[in-house]
């Protein structure tokens, strides 16, 4: 072997300066003198440190502690010495302080064999904490198009000579977009060196609500000016339509929360800017929503104009002598849905720019709450409901399964460090600009405006179970800080 010059010159002096000092060993062998090795626990402290004196080496056998009660000089206290680590595990003599080595202290290391190479993966960066409020702006799902009436065709229209006077409407014509509402989304987690990690999430989109309505419910009602054909809805067994020709009013309310727990293995593949790694965990989720109506009748008989006001002068008193009534409905869904869940996160990108996301398939347990209650729903033209009960109020529970989908995109950037000021703050040097955009989609779900049998007075409406796709979209943009 060569050895050039300089390095045995470098090597002798190493050996000059290291023989002038002495070494402590793992182990001694008790009979050995061991000159100017000593076993760690028989260290001698330091004569200048503590006073000028100095342990005699005879103190006891190699086991005995010579800093431990009367053994050290009076007046000073013993500094102490490197106690094994698991004693009754370790070998005699065996003191490893404070690790096998303190350089590879949370240090991770990896081979993998790719195509036939091996290649190694290490790290000592310990594990990484993040934190990330959001603004959440939600689309929740419209209501299915359902018709607010019996769809018996035999009861006849109000009016024979206009067949569309007060006819049925759906809840597809008369709320046709999805309910925008606002809320938050926040996430927190860790990740360990080797890239595995877990995380918990919580979003929760407000309560919404959006109406269709007609009429105003003020006013003289024996002015025709203000009776209009507003709507009507047809009741099974009274063989008529009821004419709510002064105020008619639908709502539909909204919320969601939901709240998860993933755990992530080491990535399946991983390069310097890329990895893909499974992941699985469990989530509850909860939708509440409400579909109600309120209606208001003159309980008069006139002419009309198709969609406009009456004919002037043709009002006339109820034949019954029943005066103006009013009339409503509410039917709620508590959904709550929890279960496990699979999928695989992934992301691409670096230090200046972020993008990644996770998608995941569940099979959620699913217990629905299904309430319906009303009034005076029925031909209020014929039946005086002040002198009769009307109101009804129902209750059903179901549980069964339902399939979920969610697909989360996100892209984050440290931004802050480019705004003047911003950049100065110390809770923002580590922060990101963090914007995502969620899908989630739950099938077999129950909705309000679908489990309605409208039956009317000396009946009463009934509860059903029908149960379809519900899904929202949420984006949501906040920060992201690393700790």
């Amino acid at each position: 072997m060569r050895r050039h010059p300089w390095a045995a010159m470098v090597l002798t002096l190493l050996a000059v300066l290291a023989g002038g000092r002495n070494a402590y060993a793992q182990y001694a062998d008790e009979d050995e003198d061991g000159g100017r090795i000593r076993l760690a626990a028989q260290a001698q402290p330091n004569p200048y440190e503590y006073g000028g004196y100095r342990v005699p080496d005879e103190y006891g056998p190699p086991q005995y502690d010579p800093y431990a009660g009367a053994g050290y000089p009076p007046g000073l206290s013993g500094p102490g010495y490197n106690s094994p680590i698991d004693a009754q595990n370790m070998p005699p003599g065996a003191q490893p302080w404070p690790g096998i080595s303190p350089f590879m202290e949370g240090q991770f290391n990896q081979h993998r064999n790719e195509r036939g190479l091996w290649f190694e993966d290490s790290n000592s960066r310990g594990i990484k904490y993040h934190f990330s409020m959001s603004y959440a702006y939600g689309k929740l799902k419209r209501p299915n198009d359902e018709l607010v009436s019996s769809p018996d065709p035999t009861i006849p229209p109000v009016t024979p000579t206009l067949p569309q006077g007060f006819s049925p409407k759906t809840t597809g014509e008369l709320f046709r977009s999805d309910a925008n509402t606002g809320g938050i989304d926040m996430r927190w987690g860790y990740e360990n060196p080797d890239d595995s990690g877990f995380g918990l999430r919580a979003l929760w989109l407000t309560d919404v609500k959006t109406n269709h309505h007609k009429g105003t419910g003020a006013g003289d009602f024996n002015n025709p000016q203000f009776l209009f054909d507003n709507g009507g809805i047809a009741w099974n067994g009274t063989g008529r339509r009821a004419a709510y020709d002064r105020y008619f009013n639908l709502t539909y309310n909204q919320q969601m929360a939901q709240g998860a727990f993933d755990f992530s293995r080491t990535p399946w593949f991983k390069g310097e800017f890329y990895s893909v790694a499974p992941m699985w965990g469990a989530r509850y989720l909860f939708v509440n929503e409400k579909f109600a109506f309120n209606g208001s009748d003159s309980n008069l008989t006139y002419l009309y104009t198709e969609y406009g006001p009456i004919t002037v002068g043709s009002q006339g008193p109820n034949p019954n002598g029943i005066p103006a009534y009013e009339a409503f409905f509410r039917s709620e869904v508590e959904t709550h849905l929890f279960g496990p869940h699979l999928g695989l996160k992934y992301n691409i990108g670096g230090e200046y720019l972020k993008l990644g996301g996770y998608t995941q398939g569940a099979l959620l347990g699913n217990i629905e709450n299904l309430s319906l209650k009303g009034r005076n729903l029925g031909d209020g033209f014929n039946t005086d409901f002040r002198f009769v009960d009307t109101f009804f109020s129902q209750k059903l529970r179901n549980s069964h399964v339902s399939p979920a989908f969610e697909q989360h995109f996100y892209a984050e950037a440290p931004l802050f460090r480019l705004v003047p000021y911003l950049n100065k703050w110390n809770i923002l040097k580590e922060a990101k600009v963090r914007a995502a955009y969620t899908y989630l989609s739950v099938g077999e779900v129950s909705r309000p405006e679908s489990n309605i049998i409208y039956n009317g007075f000396p009946g009463v409406p009934e509860l059903r179970t029908s149960r379809g796709e519900w899904h929202t979209s949420v984006y949501s943009i906040g920060v992201d800080w690393l700790y």
